[in-house]
């Protein structure tokens, strides 16, 4: 899961990277716009990753007070 994670990470990272490009090099709208939604698919891949894995460990473990305080955190965004 780690690994899967870090992975997917990075690629957000070369999405930000290109992101910064285009705006640096003041790229067209549309160019910007189709960037910064390649950079949030990528940090939401991420993200279900890891929550998957969490959710899971949590609920195998029965771990209520975890949910518990993960829930706020997860329906927060």
């Amino acid at each position: 899961m780690k690994i899967k994670i870090i992975n997917r990470l990075k690629r957000n990272k070369g999405q930000l990277e290109a992101l910064i490009r285009v705006i640096e090099n003041e790229e067209d709208c549309e160019k910007i716009l189709l960037q910064f939604q390649a950079a949030q698919s990528a940090l939401d891949g991420a993200f279900k990753v890891f929550l998957e894995s969490n959710l899971s460990q949590c609920l195998e473990n029965g771990d209520q007070t975890k949910i518990k305080k993960l829930l706020p955190l997860i329906l927060k965004k």
